[in-house]
Protein backbone atom coordinates (compact mmCIF):
# COMPACT_ATOMS: atom_id res chain seq x y z
CA UNK A 1 0.00 0.00 0.00
CA UNK A 2 1.23 3.22 -0.47
CA UNK A 3 2.74 5.80 2.39
CA UNK A 4 0.19 8.72 2.58
CA UNK A 5 2.36 11.63 2.37
CA UNK A 6 0.69 14.50 4.27
CA UNK A 7 -2.46 15.05 6.08
CA UNK A 8 -4.31 16.63 2.70
CA UNK A 9 -2.92 12.92 1.45
CA UNK A 10 -4.70 10.93 3.81
CA UNK A 11 -7.73 13.53 3.79
CA UNK A 12 -8.55 12.38 0.08
CA UNK A 13 -7.79 8.85 0.75
CA UNK A 14 -10.36 8.85 3.67
CA UNK A 15 -12.98 10.72 1.40
CA UNK A 16 -12.32 8.14 -1.73
CA UNK A 17 -13.20 5.47 0.83
CA UNK A 18 -16.12 6.58 2.25
CA UNK A 19 -17.45 7.58 -1.07
CA UNK A 20 -16.59 4.15 -2.89
CA UNK A 21 -18.19 2.60 0.29
CA UNK A 22 -21.42 4.41 -0.16
CA UNK A 23 -21.18 3.63 -3.14
CA UNK A 24 -20.74 -0.52 -2.88
CA UNK A 25 -23.75 0.04 -0.12
CA UNK A 26 -26.02 1.62 -3.26
CA UNK A 27 -24.84 -1.11 -5.43
CA UNK A 28 -25.31 -4.24 -3.53
CA UNK A 29 -28.08 -3.01 -0.72
CA UNK A 30 -30.33 0.13 -1.88
CA UNK A 31 -32.82 -2.12 -4.55
CA UNK A 32 -32.83 -5.39 -2.23
CA UNK A 33 -36.33 -6.61 -1.16
CA UNK A 34 -36.36 -6.20 2.63
CA UNK A 35 -37.51 -10.12 2.56
CA UNK A 36 -33.59 -10.68 0.49
CA UNK A 37 -31.91 -13.09 3.11
CA UNK A 38 -28.48 -11.32 2.14
CA UNK A 39 -29.72 -7.79 2.21
CA UNK A 40 -30.05 -7.85 6.45
CA UNK A 41 -25.82 -8.48 6.27
CA UNK A 42 -24.48 -6.37 3.36
CA UNK A 43 -26.61 -3.29 5.19
CA UNK A 44 -24.99 -4.22 8.06
CA UNK A 45 -21.12 -4.86 6.59
CA UNK A 46 -21.32 -1.57 4.52
CA UNK A 47 -22.65 0.31 7.37
CA UNK A 48 -19.22 -0.73 9.27
CA UNK A 49 -16.98 0.11 6.24
CA UNK A 50 -18.89 3.73 5.91
CA UNK A 51 -18.41 4.21 9.56
CA UNK A 52 -14.88 2.73 9.61
CA UNK A 53 -13.88 5.86 7.22
CA UNK A 54 -15.28 8.63 9.27
CA UNK A 55 -18.79 8.78 7.42
CA UNK A 56 -22.49 8.35 9.56
CA UNK A 57 -24.15 5.28 8.04
CA UNK A 58 -27.41 7.25 9.03
CA UNK A 59 -26.88 10.04 7.01
CA UNK A 60 -25.28 8.78 4.34
CA UNK A 61 -27.48 5.57 3.86
CA UNK A 62 -30.40 6.26 5.41
CA UNK A 63 -32.26 4.32 8.01
CA UNK A 64 -30.83 0.62 8.51
CA UNK A 65 -32.09 -3.04 7.60
CA UNK A 66 -34.01 -3.15 10.88
CA UNK A 67 -35.42 0.39 10.75
CA UNK A 68 -37.10 -0.15 7.19
CA UNK A 69 -38.76 -3.72 8.26
CA UNK A 70 -39.62 -2.27 11.91
CA UNK A 71 -41.46 0.52 9.71
CA UNK A 72 -43.11 -1.26 7.08
CA UNK A 73 -44.28 -3.91 9.71
CA UNK A 74 -46.39 -1.12 11.63
CA UNK A 75 -47.52 0.26 8.33
CA UNK A 76 -48.64 -2.62 7.65
CA UNK A 77 -50.45 -3.96 10.81
CA UNK A 78 -51.82 0.04 10.85
CA UNK A 79 -52.96 -0.63 7.19
CA UNK A 80 -54.80 -4.25 8.56
CA UNK A 81 -56.39 -2.42 11.69
CA UNK A 82 -58.16 0.35 9.12
CA UNK A 83 -59.80 -2.52 6.93
CA UNK A 84 -60.89 -4.47 9.57
CA UNK A 85 -62.11 -1.48 10.92
CA UNK A 86 -63.75 -0.60 8.04
CA UNK A 87 -64.96 -4.20 7.39
CA UNK A 88 -67.04 -3.43 10.70
CA UNK A 89 -68.25 -0.06 10.17
CA UNK A 90 -70.03 -1.89 6.71
CA UNK A 91 -71.08 -5.30 8.55
CA UNK A 92 -72.33 -2.95 11.37
CA UNK A 93 -74.60 -0.63 8.48
CA UNK A 94 -76.14 -3.31 6.69
CA UNK A 95 -77.55 -4.84 10.34
CA UNK A 96 -81.20 -4.08 10.24
CA UNK A 97 -81.76 -2.01 13.46
CA UNK A 98 -83.94 -2.79 15.92
CA UNK A 99 -86.56 -0.83 17.12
Amino acid sequence: MNQLRDYSDFEAHQTNSLAWAVDQWKSQVKDRPLTNPLRETLDHVWREVVSFHGGDPNKLLGPDHFALVDYYRKKEEKKKKAEAKRARTAAAAQEPKKE
